[in-house]
């Protein structure tokens, strides 16, 4: 699940609240890029008894495309997992920068300080853009604007600078952490599951709500295959993403106690 710190839009302890309210026993929150709310969770997962697991969800480039490499019980005090993202941080508000000028040189009289804004003063991203466009009635909506304008391919894309595979797993790995394929149906390079394993893979996000029931057994095949463990997750983004409940998807027990066994909480 995804916090305020990123794009989502509830504060790690109101995340935590609501997975109380739901009957889970253990979360894990997976901001993009970043750690910066995972003690506010882990202080009210402390309160709640509810299992933190310490994550972060990286972006990869790959080709063209972007993968997404999940990282579940990272050290968060690493230096070296913070140095990374604070450099991911900034190259992200350059980008931003970037995208805001092409869409004022289009005629689209964008301030780079409102988006900024609009994120609170946690880590930009393209769905802050969105939503300052769709509020200034510059796009009809959300998905308008990345339709119209920030999508990729579109006027005011600009692509990140992002990590490689090898990087982000040995990251993950580096700091004690496991890393797992995120959402695979949507990435759709299941071409790339061979060599992620050599790179050392230890999971596939298996359950997810937007995997279809051949999706689902399609990894649950895969994970048997290559011994990795199969992972769950709602993907919860709170407001911006309302159709998908937290809780939607979970990681089964047995699963759970596989990746236990890998980290140290």
């Amino acid at each position: 699940m995804h916090s305020r710190f990123s794009d989502g839009t509830l504060s790690p302890a109101e995340l935590v609240a609501l997975a109380a309210e739901r009957g889970l026993h253990a979360l894990s929150i997976t901001d993009h890029d970043t750690i910066a709310g995972l003690e506010e969770a882990r202080e009210a997962c402390r309160g709640a008894g509810i299992l933190f697991i310490p994550g972060v969800e990286l972006s990869v480039g790959y080709g063209n495309g972007e993968i997404h490499i999940l990282g579940y019980g990272i050290d968060t005090r690493s230096k070296v997992l913070r140095d990374t993202l604070d450099r991911l941080a900034a190259e992200r508000e350059e980008r931003m920068v970037k995208m805001v000028k092409r869409l004022r040189s289009s005629g689209i009289p964008a301030v780079f300080e409102d988006v900024r804004a609009l994120a609170g003063g946690n880590i930009l991203s393209r769905l802050h853009l969105a939503t300052y466009l769709a509020e200034n009635e510059f796009a009809a909506s959300r998905d308008d604007a990345f339709l119209k304008f920030i999508g990729n391919g579109r006027p005011a894309f600009v692509r990140r600078r992002l990590l490689t595979l090898k990087d982000s797993i040995d990251l993950i790995v580096g700091t004690g952490g496991f890393p797992v394929l995120a959402h695979p149906a949507l990435t759709r390079r299941d071409d790339l599951i061979e060599y992620l394993v050599r790179l050392g893979i230890r999971g596939i996000e298996v359950y997810y709500p937007k995997h279809s029931p051949g999706n689902t057994a399609k990894y649950e095949k895969i994970c048997r295959k290559y011994g990795l463990i199969a992972t769950g997750g709602s993907d919860f983004h709170g407001n911006s993403k309302p159709e998908t409940p937290l809780g939607a998807a979970l990681t089964p027990p047995d699963q759970l106690q596989r990746i236990l066994k890998l980290i140290q909480l």
